[in-house]
């Protein structure tokens, strides 16, 4: 049976992973699950996440679809496309569990979507799955 931090270790996971990548780092403010007030666009949040039992014969596992959510005031939708971009280069792989002895297998994008919520605030969005399998 998979460990009961396993959803800690993978929220940490996404954050290390984004905050190790330079591309991503050098192009936002901050990487929150907690948006500070007063925080200066553009910022990444993480840990919008639906986790599904993934089992077979021979194997438990969860499938998680994570969702990060990537806001911008310019009124320019470039700079947030330019950072979406870098986020799916930087989770686009396996990630490792730290503390639990497992990792996040890599499965795919699931969907990138970019959209003017006014004329001053632009919110993107990238959802990726993953599995996390326990033979």
């Amino acid at each position: 049976m998979l460990k009961s931090n396993m959803y800690v270790a993978f929220q940490t996971a996404i954050f290390k992973k984004l905050s190790d990548s330079s591309n991503v780092s050098n192009n936002c403010k901050g990487i929150y699950d907690y948006v500070p007030e007063d925080t200066k666009f553009p910022y990444i949040v993480i840990g919008d996440d639906d986790y599904d039992e993934s089992n077979t014969k021979t194997s438990f596992g969860i499938s998680i679809k994570t969702t990060i959510n990537v806001w911008d005031g310019p009124k320019t939708m470039i700079p947030i496309k330019t950072l979406l971009h870098e986020i799916n280069s930087a989770l686009s792989s396996d990630l490792n569990l730290d503390g639990i002895d497992e990792s996040a297998e890599f499965v795919k994008v699931l969907s990138t979507k970019v959209k003017r919520v006014t004329p001053d605030l632009v919110h993107g969005e990238i959802t990726i799955e993953y599995l996390i399998e326990e033979e």
